[in-house]
């Protein structure tokens, strides 16, 4: 994916991959990137279903705003 000349992705965020990068995590889980997926490899469903998820956990986890009860029954 990050290869590709119009993807969402870098290649700095593929190459070196095991130094922290907050922008990179942020930009796999980005609507962008699951609409790259969707538009260009439709075929691959299970991903796009896996990093649609996680993001929206990562987010339900680290969202401030709401009560951490909420939060848990939005994880679970």
């Amino acid at each position: 994916m990050a290869f590709a000349s119009d993807s969402p992705l870098y290649r700095r965020d593929v190459i070196k991959a095991d130094q922290q990068d907050d922008n990179a995590a942020t930009r796999v889980f980005s609507a962008s990137s699951l609409q790259w997926l969707v538009t260009n490899h439709p075929e691959h469903l299970g991903l796009i279903t896996y990093l649609f998820m996680f993001g929206e956990l990562i987010d339900a986890y680290q969202n401030q705003t709401i009560y951490l009860i909420t939060r848990v029954q939005l994880v679970m």
